[in-house]
């Protein structure tokens, strides 16, 4: 599990009004309870080995960026970088994580070019600060240090030469047949996968990312996705957060639980729960429901991959007979 963090509400702005596009993911969001694929599920994919297996696959990383969020020691970024690929920006908002991954960089010669290794918090605010808790001191007192944010809208959109609204000025198909759109010049480099692992904190990481899905910039998403610690207040829930990246049109696949779960989440030993967890239900509700109903104190977790695949149509609902995208 990635670092904990959490917005300060003094220094967050005010949401914009609501536009005609947002009324329809919102009536979406309201209407209708998509599905999730369980094929990878089913063969026993964990995050982390699809992570090494996606890494693997790429048929030409020198062209692709990678966003690992909440890195903690580094070990999934910095493979990343191993494998050639062209950026690899990993955030992690904890100072002695970001040491420590740095640290780690450095012992394993990890290659400097295209690493980018950022302390700061990504959340659905640019600008402003969060209290990031570090732990006690010797005499009990609870020592935090301040972490600016940024969205990741704000920080990749310049980067892809993409503007900040919903004017392009081409629609180009890649090679891939993905149908991205494109800014103000054509360009090679793909958004070829985004991991976020911020306990309980990935709504607010989606929500500020909005403008990379709804353009369909990003090939994979990978959520970690706690119930219990999004019900926190000032979070997005289990549900808004899936929802939310279902009405941008992705399909959501839902990931082999980690072997982390049985030794810190589950309440009930493994075998019984991964009896039921061969017929639990496979929509956002009845997932999010049957994940909480497993927990643990500490909470249990799920992993979901986000993928955009037009062959696929996304796990979006129509309304009014348009795809909410």
């Amino acid at each position: 599990m990635g670092s904990s963090y959490g917005p300060d509400p003094s220094t967050q702005q005010p949401a914009e009004p609501p536009r005609a596009r947002d009324h329809i993911l919102l009536r979406s969001s309201r209407s209708c309870n998509p599905r999730l694929q369980t094929m990878l599920r089913t063969l026993g994919a964990t995050s982390d080995a699809l992570w090494g297996r996606l890494l693997d696959v790429h048929a030409s990383p020198a062209s692709a960026i990678v966003v690992d969020i909440s890195v903690f020691r580094g070990s999934q970024c910095l493979e990343a970088a191993k494998k050639g690929f062209m950026t690899v920006v990993c955030f992690e908002s904890s100072p002695v994580n970001y040491d420590a991954t740095r640290e780690a960089a450095r012992e394993q010669d990890v290659p400097d070019k295209g690493l980018q290794l950022l302390n700061m918090a990504v959340l659905n605010v640019t600008g402003a600060e969060v209290e990031l808790l570090l732990g006690t001191d010797s005499d009990g007192r609870y020592m935090s240090q301040m972490v600016p944010t940024t969205t990741l809208d704000d920080f990749l959109l310049p980067r892809l030469n993409l503007r900040r609204d919903d004017a392009f000025d081409a629609h180009i198909k890649d090679d891939t047949g993905h149908g991205r759109e494109v800014g103000l010049q054509e360009r090679k480099e793909e958004l070829y996968m985004v991991r976020v692992d911020v306990q309980g904190f990935e709504g607010l990481v989606v929500e500020g990312m909005q403008q990379l899905l709804r353009r369909k910039q990003v090939t994979y998403l990978m959520l970690n996705i706690w119930p219990q610690m999004m019900r926190q207040a000032g979070r997005k829930s289990c549900e808004e957060t899936l929802r939310l990246v279902a009405d941008m049109g992705y399909t959501l696949h839902e990931l082999a639980l980690s072997p982390a779960v049985w030794e810190q989440g589950a309440n009930k030993l493994k075998e019984r729960v991964m009896a039921e967890a061969r017929d639990h239900p496979t929509d956002i509700d009845g997932l999010c429901a049957w994940v909480l109903q497993h927990s643990s104190q500490q909470g249990l977790w799920v992993d979901v991959l986000a993928v955009h695949d037009p062959q696929l149509g996304g796990s979006s609902c129509s309304v009014d007979g348009f795809q909410a995208q």
